[in-house]
């Protein structure tokens, strides 16, 4: 049995009893429920059964009105059947009665199925998508009977009126708009007299200023170049040199003179204090670096003490080293057991013979310098370890 693959499950999913109803079927029922607010229609499902692995599979195919099951019945009457086989015969006769369902305008979450007399709920439902030509076929014939869809007209109104609001608030909204800028263009717009006296103005204005700009730079420039012309009298009149020979007396070369004597004897005496002190720093340079010469070279025998000292140790522990590795090979000799490889023997059998375990297969083959277990000889010598 192949399932359909296109489906939307509704509701729960029933683990022994699984229902799948086509598209048409569910509109065909919908459009019926929205007129049973009111009162309740009653609709028979028509469709194909199936049973694999103990779960009953209903696949509905169609649908129809009827008016003999006013509630909800667990058996069915000879009435109900005979209303139920007539629309059956008529639009779906391929198929057999599935079900049926009560439309009260609510929700529709599952169905009656209708099997071996017997009629019980069933909670959920897969939509699937198939070709109905059955179905689609019995909806264009009882279409008349299904008004169409209810529209609330109070509603569609204030709609509309909302829609008029707005209308008109983008309407006024453009010609404030357009009236602003009519109003912004007639204010830039003068006439041309007026234009050419404002020009007229302004150009009179800005040659006026320059005119008063151009008096007081010059102004200014005048009383700057005399000013210049003083200074340059004063300077001439200050740096003539006989003026200044006049000018100088005579007590002032005396006092240059004493001043030069006393200068000199100064001099000469830094210059003697300088040589003292350069003559005691080289005498405290060569007494530290003859210090640090003594200090490195006794720094440099205690080093070569100790270098000859650790020597003198890794020697002896070497040798002690070796006479213990010679003590342990005499001893493992000495320990080592000689055996003689018979026919038939594994070295295997060797461990488990002489040690009662086959774990010193590793041990007798590192103490022979074997490298294969499996090649030994008849009549091969064993140094067994102990």
């Amino acid at each position: 049995m192949e399932l359909p693959k296109n489906i939307t499950q509704i509701g729960e999913v029933d683990k022994t009893c699984k229902v799948y109803v086509e598209d048409y079927v569910v509109s065909y029922i919908k459009q019926l429920n929205r007129q049973a607010e009111n009162k309740e229609i009653s609709v028979a499902l028509y469709g194909k059964h199936e049973l694999e692995n103990g779960i009953d599979y209903h696949f509905i195919y169609g649908a129809c009105k009827v008016d003999q099951l006013p509630k909800e019945v667990r058996h069915l009457s000879q009435a109900q059947m005979q209303e139920i086989e007539r629309f059956r015969r008529k639009y779906f006769p391929e198929t057999t009665f599935a079900g049926y369902r009560l439309l009260n305008g609510e929700m529709i979450e599952g169905f009656y199925i209708c099997d071996r007399d017997i009629c019980r709920y069933v909670a959920g439902y897969a939509q699937f998508y198939e070709k109905n030509d059955a179905m689609l076929a019995y909806m264009l014939d009882v279409r008349e009977e299904i008004p169409p869809e209810y529209v609330d007209q109070e509603k569609y109104e204030k709609v509309k009126q909302r829609q008029e609001e707005r209308r008109a608030a983008a309407e006024a909204t453009e010609k404030n708009v357009s009236y602003t800028a009519d109003a912004d263009r007639k204010i830039l717009k003068l006439p041309t007299s007026q234009n050419l006296q404002r020009m007229r103005l302004a150009a009179v204005a800005v040659f006026a200023l320059l005119c008063l700009f151009g008096i007081a730079t010059f102004k200014e420039e005048t009383g700057t170049a005399q000013e210049q012309g003083s200074l340059l009298a004063v300077n001439a009149s200050v740096s003539d040199p006989e003026e200044l020979q006049k000018s100088e007396p005579k007590d002032k070369l005396v006092i240059e003179d004493k001043l030069d004597e006393a200068l000199q004897a100064e001099n000469q005496t830094d210059g003697a204090d300088s040589k003292a002190q350069e003559a005691e720093s080289q005498e405290a340079v060569s007494q530290e670096t003859e210090s640090q010469d003594a200090a490195s070279q006794e720094a440099e025998s205690q080093e070569a003490a100790s270098q000859e000292a650790e020597s003198q140790e890794a020697a002896s522990q070497e040798a002690e080293t070796q006479a213990t590795q010679s003590q342990a090979a005499e001893a493992a000799v000495s320990e080592a057991v000689a055996y003689v490889i018979q026919p038939g023997d594994t070295l295997i059998a060797i461990s488990k013979r002489q040690y009662g375990t086959d774990t010193r297969v590793q041990d007798i083959c590192e103490r022979n310098k074997i490298t294969d277990p499996n090649n030994i000889k008849q009549g091969q010598v064993l140094m067994l370890p102990r």
